[in-house]
């Protein structure tokens, strides 16, 4: 399994609009083939930080999510909302 910690600081005046967005991205990807669990994650020391752990059954399942309708509606519409652009990394079970 593969997991990845997406990392998004908000401003401020835009948090709930970019939690409702993800909230609607994150049910359709719970749908995905592939996809093993999606979290939304507040950061306790930074409230403007948002934290997405998604994990995947594989490096395939992750590439299918990244062409999906809704992660291409999710990535523009979340955007303008972002203090500064998001960081992954990826981590494997071991």
């Amino acid at each position: 399994m593969i997991t990845l910690i997406v990392k998004v600081n908000v401003e401020p005046d835009n948090y709930g609009d970019l939690i409702y967005e993800t909230k609607i991205a994150q049910k359709q990807t719970l749908l995905e083939p592939g996809c093993k669990g999606y979290t939304i994650n507040r950061d306790l020391e930074n409230p403007s930080g948002i934290v997405l752990i998604e994990s995947y059954d594989s490096e395939m399942a992750i590439e299918y999510h990244k062409t999906t309708p809704h992660f291409l509606k999710w990535r523009e519409n979340v955007q303008p909302y972002m203090a500064s652009p998001r960081t992954s990394v990826k981590y494997t079970s071991i």
